[in-house]
């Protein structure tokens, strides 16, 4: 304390926490003069702080700050301070006279869900050390770095509310997590979305600012790609936009508003279908059908696709039935698709599973599932022995978009995999001038007749294209060129129309070089094999 007869013009308290967000007490500073920290003292007490809890904590010694170690040196979760701690330290900065700035980036690593799902808990940890590596390797030595949730961090950027300088740290931060991730043998893409907020003086309370830096993460995290965004009057309005959304989406997968569309998969030699892809439509109200672009993320946000996998599934395989009466006796395949949320969840896919069993597709018909090739780097029992199970039913396992994902082909040629589906975003570079993409569809095409696998080209919109495809080698495909996705009573009037002959038409398999019945006993002994 000040000697009692000087007059304290200056006071200044900083909390000092212990990991677990109990105090330790406080440093306190006095002067007789009436002082004000500029932002680079504000700053660098920031940083005496953080360096006295570590010392108090058993973490450090008093006289380094926790970060002076290097990221590579040191596990980079055991450089970062805790989450208590650093809302500790927005508090104080919030407290201080003349609002010093300041920016928040609260940063997710979007697929942490299924990674973790997928790899287990200690390997899922594993790539979040190196996530806080990376991160740190992006900031400023000034920031503070806190871990929010399992799959979140947040970082503090002291000093500092220009809005040019924080974007080219979150650029940053994005830059250094385009290079794919390696775990154990596994290489793992993760994208990145950063929610920014900044301290310019308006914001007085914790809760708000860490609030609207959700935020905007939360408009970061819509987007495919890696993203960062601002918070500002547009993003609050999107994000309340966005919430009520996502209660609209979850009362109508509740009350089974959800319905399916099917789209022709055809022969490009004679463009008669060969079966249909289903996709999810959404029927609200009495407005128009909602695409599944509006949809299918704020299902996946919210851990609601594998429900609404199964609602489409179950309709599409009751829907089936009134399809078949319009081309009797025609053989044809029903392929749908499977979202990572319930390949992950053993509950679902049991569920998927008395699906099937339940609901016999008509004489001729076959089932067909599509999965993400990121499925395939599920290497537990628990998803061999329901490929297994599918595999018993005599459903079909394509790889769907392939080309645009991540998988190992020791993994597409040990698994039951029947074939794939090349992304349209490769068909529709077909002959394109400035980058083509004829000989990686054609190297596609010789992967598949090596494997022994069945291709269908998506996204054919041109007439050149399907020419291309019938040239190469390739035989079935689906896109706009032949019909787009349609409702139920459509998809009847287009079976109608085109006068189909009775005769069967041999829905997608494998070449022709292996029989049916060898193909499946091997695929059933090679699964066995890796069961114990």
């Amino acid at each position: 304390m000040p000697d009692s007869d000087q007059r304290v013009r200056f006071y200044a308290r900083y909390p000092l926490l212990a990991p677990s967000g109990h105090s330790l007490g406080a440093l306190c500073l006095y002067h007789p003069l009436p002082l004000s920290l500029d932002p680079r003292q504000t700053a660098g007490m920031s940083w005496l702080v953080l360096s006295l809890e570590a010392a108090l904590a058993g973490q450090g010694s008093g006289g380094s700050a926790p970060r002076q170690a290097s990221a590579d040196s040191l596990g980079a979760m055991n450089l970062l301070i805790s989450r208590d701690q650093l809302l500790g330290q927005i508090e104080a900065l919030l407290a201080e006279a003349g609002h010093p700035p300041f920016a928040l980036l609260r940063c997710e690593l979007k697929d942490y869900g299924s990674v973790s799902a997928t790899l287990g808990g200690r390997l899922a940890e594993v790539l979040m050390d190196e996530a806080a590596r990376r991160l740190i390797n992006a900031v400023p030595k000034s920031a503070l770095l806190a871990r929010f949730s399992d799959s979140q961090f947040i970082v503090l950027v002291p000093a500092v509310s220009d809005s040019d300088l924080i974007a080219t740290i979150a650029q940053r931060m994005l830059d250094l997590f385009n290079e794919p991730f390696r775990v154990a043998e596994h290489r793992v893409p993760l994208s990145l979305a950063v929610g920014i907020a900044l301290q310019d003086g308006d914001y007085t309370d914790v809760e708000e600012i860490v609030s609207d830096s959700n935020m905007a993460l939360r408009m970061a995290s819509r987007q495919i790609q890696s993203q960062y965004r601002f918070f500002d009057l547009e993003t609050r309005r999107l994000a309340q936009e966005s919430y009520a959304l996502e209660a609209e989406v979850r009362l109508a997968i509740a009350q089974k508003e959800m319905v399916p569309f099917f789209q022709p998969i055809v022969d490009l030699t004679t463009a008669e279908p060969v079966g249909f892809e289903v996709l999810a439509r959404w029927r609200r109200g009495h407005g128009p059908v909602v695409p599944p672009a509006v949809f299918v993320p704020v299902a996946k946000a919210t851990g609601l696709s594998a429900e609404l996998d199964l609602q489409i599934i179950e309709r599409a395989l009751e829907d089936a039935a009134t399809l078949a009466r319009v081309v009797p006796w025609r053989a044809m395949v029903l392929s749908v698709n499977l979202s990572a949320n319930l390949l992950d969840d053993d509950l679902m896919r049991q569920r998927l599973l008395q699906l099937i069993d339940t609901h016999a597709l008509p004489m001729g018909w076959q089932f067909q599932i599509e999965i993400l090739e990121e499925s395939l780097q599920d290497a537990t029992t628990g998803f061999e022995a329901f490929l297994m199970q599918l595999v018993e039913r005599r459903v079909r396992i394509t790889i769907d978009d392939f080309g645009t994902g991540y998988s190992s082909l020791s993994r597409l040629s040990s698994l039951p995999i029947n074939g794939f589906k090349i992304d349209m975003s490769f068909v529709q570079l077909l002959d394109d001038p400035q980058r083509p993409s004829n000989k990686l569809v054609a190297t596609m095409g010789a992967l598949a007749d090596d494997l022994d696998l069945s291709t269908t080209a998506e996204g054919v919109e041109t007439e050149p294209q399907r020419a291309w495809l019938v040239e190469h080698g390739f035989r079935f495909s689906q896109g706009f060129l032949f019909a787009p996705p349609m409702s139920l009573r459509e998809s009847m009037h287009y079976l109608e129309s085109l006068h189909l002959r009775s005769a069967a038409i041999v829905p997608p398999e494998p070449s022709s070089s292996s029989r049916p019945d060898s193909r499946w006993q091997r695929l059933m002994s090679r699964l066995r094999s890796r069961l114990p």
